[in-house]
């Protein structure tokens, strides 16, 4: 019984305390020893080692040996740390190896799976910003290739434009595009501007034209270079700009101008000749002549053409009389007697002024020189050659009067148009106040060459609307100070009172002083006081 007591003794519970009683700790298992993947290995032993290996250094340069984006998909997907995860579909350039692991992570992994969609996004968006860059770029080279530009079309391709990616491949197209289209939407809007600047200037000068009853070779002339300026620049017009209304204008305009012209070129040789008749008749008078050179001058004179113009033609008719009348034919009246030498010497010199101011164009001169003549004359007759010449210089005074009175005619058309702009202008008041004072002014000076009554109701009018704004003001001013004045009275009235009653010796001078303040405040304050 020996080996039974053995066995019992050796399967009996020792009694060494509580921490015998205690279990040891279990081991914790080992790591899972990989081996390393050798350069001659085919890629699914890297594939298996990066997967596997625990070390997450030692995976991460295993991973830079792996290629192939379906094995790096794989990492992705099967890799043990998020980092190894990441480096590996960063990786990946296949579209639908991408997807794939996006949809394989979505739930699983969310930074792998943030990572495949951003970047699946930006390829989808880089495609359509291609796809509408080349769009773009067509419509562009549609819009450019029409005349002229569409604006509103243009503003639409550039918002387009504005929404793509600055990374596209069109985008610089694109860009040179625009910068083309832009060019010339400038330049058309510059030949715009400079037709209507045309169409302006001729439409001007068929004014001075209308208002012209002649012209002499040196104005004719100039006339014709300008039209000829504004003539030059119609055969190049492109075809969208001739259809527009300001060539329609700029054509119809030179069309008249030309014509107009063309008759006060005419109408100026028939002025022209008609004097140069006279002139050759003046040198050598007929009026001693027989009977038989007046008739040969008279049908001479009749078969001349004769201005159009009215006044014209009755200055020269008048000459013509004085010219060919003998001087038997014309005998003065008994009551008038002839000027004596003294006189005759004295209206002499004031002829002699009054032909230099008339030749000269000074107009308020000659009109003096004439007055003298006609006081010297009252009550007396001149006599031979000197008749003729005072005749002369009297009809070309005629002619200088109305020459004034066209030029003022055309002064007082400026100071309307001026008057006009004044009303649209809407400056300040004093501005206003003063523009309106200069106008009325310069048209009282135009009143010494007669009078233009419809003229004058017109930039009466026109002058009357736009200093209302003035009358308003001056009118709220003087309510204003009519206010003051009556709250400074008050307060003066007030201040007598209350200072007659005051014992002065008494007076507490602070106080005093406090209300002096006071009262200067108020005084300024009722200064100052607007209306409601």
């Amino acid at each position: 019984m020996n080996w039974m007591s053995k066995l019992l003794q050796k399967s009996a519970p020792t009694t060494a305390g509580p921490a015998a009683t205690r279990s040891a700790p279990v081991p914790a298992p080992a790591p899972t020893q990989v081996r390393a993947p050798l350069a001659a290995d085919p890629p699914e032993i890297w594939l298996a080692a990066v997967c596997e290996v625990a070390d997450k250094a030692l995976a991460l340069d295993w991973l830079s040996g792996l290629e192939g984006d379906a094995r790096l998909a794989e990492v992705a997907l099967a890799g043990r740390f998020a980092e190894l995860r990441l480096a590996a579909i960063r990786r990946v350039e296949d579209t639908a190896v991408l997807e794939r692991v996006a949809r394989l992570s979505r739930d699983k992994d969310k930074r792998v799976y943030r990572d495949c969609a951003e970047r699946l996004k930006a390829r989808r968006q880089a495609g359509e910003d291609a796809r509408l860059a080349v769009t773009l770029a067509a419509a562009l080279r549609a819009l450019l290739d029409a005349a002229p530009l569409n604006l509103s079309q243009l503003l639409d391709l550039e918002k387009q434009y504005r929404a793509l990616g600055q990374n596209s491949p069109a985008i610089d197209e694109c860009q040179a595009l625009l910068d083309l289209a832009r060019a010339r939407l400038q330049q058309e809007s510059q030949a715009r501007r400079e037709l209507q600047g045309r169409a302006e200037a001729a439409l001007a000068l068929l004014r001075e034209c209308a208002n012209l009853a002649s012209v002499d070779p040196a104005q004719a002339l100039d006339l014709r270079a300008r039209l000829d300026a504004l003539a030059g620049v119609q055969p190049g017009l492109p075809d969208w700009l001739s259809s527009l209304a300001p060539a329609k204008q700029l054509g119809e305009s030179l069309r008249e101008i030309e014509s107009g012209l063309t008759e006060l070129e005419a109408e100026g040789e028939r002025i022209l000749a008609c004097e140069a008749f006279l002139d050759g008749l003046a040198a050598c008078p007929p009026i001693d002549a027989p009977p038989l050179t007046a008739s040969a001058a008279s049908s001479a004179w009749a078969a001349l053409s004769k201005p159009k113009n009215p006044q014209a033609r009755q200055a020269l008719e008048a000459r013509w009389q004085e010219v060919l009348r003998p001087a038997v034919a014309a005998p003065q009246p008994e009551k008038l007697a002839a000027v004596d030498r003294d006189a005759l010497r004295r209206i002499l010199e004031r002829l002699e002024r009054l032909e230099q101011a008339a030749e000269q164009g000074q107009l308020a001169a000659a009109e003096k020189c004439a007055k003298e003549i006609a006081a010297a004359l009252e009550g007396h007759r001149l006599e031979g050659p000197i008749e003729a010449r005072l005749a002369r210089a009297t009809a070309q005074l005629g002619k200088l009067r109305g020459w004034a009175a066209w030029s003022a005619g055309q002064a007082r058309d400026q100071l309307i148009e001026a008057a006009e702009k004044l009303l649209q202008a809407s400056p300040g008041v004093d501005d206003l106040e003063q523009g309106v004072r200069g106008l009325r002014e310069q048209w009282k000076q135009l009143d010494s060459h007669g009078g233009a009554r419809g003229q004058w109701q017109r930039f009466d009018a026109l002058l009357t609307r736009a200093y209302q704004p003035v009358a308003v003001h001056r009118a709220a001013e003087a309510a204003r100070q009519a206010a003051a004045r009556e709250v400074k009275e008050a307060m003066c009235g007030e201040w007598e009172a209350h200072y007659s009653a005051m014992v002065w010796q008494q007076s507490d001078y602070k106080q005093l002083e406090g209300e002096r303040q006071e009262l200067l405040r108020r005084w300024r304050a009722a200064a100052a006081r607007r209306l409601p």
